[in-house]
């Protein structure tokens, strides 16, 4: 039985929806501004920027809302940063040893020719990326991103949350860097690393640390 055919190819449907996917965005005027955006928010080099704005955001919260001695919020903002850490550390490295180990060809290596014109006069096409499709490392992490500091968000961050996972896993098809299943597989990944890093988390001797940390801070 071959099952890259069956998980993967699904059947041969993962390739007819790429280029069903991909070919949507031809002639559409909105298409660039919209992979420069999604590029960057899921671009996981920039984790130290993002990370940096997420505590910046938390402190404020703490400071306008004048919870500085609140232990439980405290509480829960470094239990978000060490699930966040922990996911990001913990997935970098699984996901670059799905890359090496299946070394699934990228749409455009397969075929140049099925990445429209628009496509490549805004995407780089890396002859030496091109065996790194599965999974993909954007969605990855912007989901990783996202599931890890769930537990924080409003109702209505979580919505913004979830249409920006679906917002750069839908680009990176668009731009031919991806299939599908790739994209399917990363956010799977994510869901499953920030699972475990829950768990971990909940552990009585992280918890007890990461308690002891506040409770030295607020004295």
């Amino acid at each position: 039985m071959n099952y890259k055919y069956i998980l993967y190819d699904w059947f041969g449907y993962n390739k007819i929806f790429f280029q069903y996917i991909h070919n949507f965005s031809d002639n559409k005027t909105f298409i660039k501004p919209y992979i420069f955006f999604t590029k960057y928010i899921g671009e996981y080099l920039l984790f130290p920027l993002h990370f940096l704005l997420l505590i910046i955001f938390m402190a404020s919260y703490i400071v306008i809302n004048k919870q500085r001695h609140s232990f439980s919020l405290q509480a829960n903002y470094a239990k978000t940063v060490f699930i966040l850490l922990f996911s990001i550390a913990l997935g970098a490295i699984f996901v670059e040893a799905l890359k090496i180990y299946f070394a699934l060809p990228r749409p455009y290596c397969e075929n140049l020719n099925v990445i429209n014109k628009i496509m490549l006069s805004l995407t780089t096409f890396k002859s030496s990326d091109c065996y790194k499709s599965f999974p993909s490392g954007h969605s990855w992490y912007v989901a990783t991103f996202i599931f890890s500091i769930w537990g924080i968000l409003n109702r209505f961050f979580k919505v913004i949350g979830i249409l920006t996972i679906a917002t750069v896993g839908l680009s990176r098809i668009i731009v031919g860097m991806h299939f599908p299943a790739d994209v399917v597989y990363a956010i799977l990944f994510a869901s499953i690393i920030c699972s475990i890093a829950y768990k971990v988390s909940s552990l009585k001797i992280i918890s007890s640390l990461l308690n002891k940390k506040i409770s030295h801070k607020n004295n």
